[in-house]
């Protein structure tokens, strides 16, 4: 059994809280993912921006391409690849 960690707003928060609910856990595969320097400077921007709703494609597209490096990190610690 692996646990997948999906940490949007992992930036905000130091990870030492979640390394101990971590080490509780029964299994030998843990993939932590959140989000890289690129998406965090979107994040940024959301917060310094009056109309959020302008950015939301910058941030649907970041997702997109993370989403790509997510799918290799899952196949390489032996999650099963999807059926295309």
């Amino acid at each position: 059994m692996g646990v997948l960690v999906v940490e949007a707003m992992a930036h905000h928060f130091p990870p030492e809280q979640v390394r101990a609910e971590l080490a509780t856990t029964m299994t030998h595969t843990v993939v932590r993912f959140g989000p890289d320097a690129a998406t965090i400077d979107i994040f940024n921007a959301f917060v310094s921006n009056p109309d959020v709703l302008a950015s939301w494609p910058l941030a649907f597209r970041a997702g997109i391409r993370q989403a790509e490096v997510l799918a290799q990190r899952l196949i390489d610690a032996g999650w099963s690849s999807p059926m295309r």
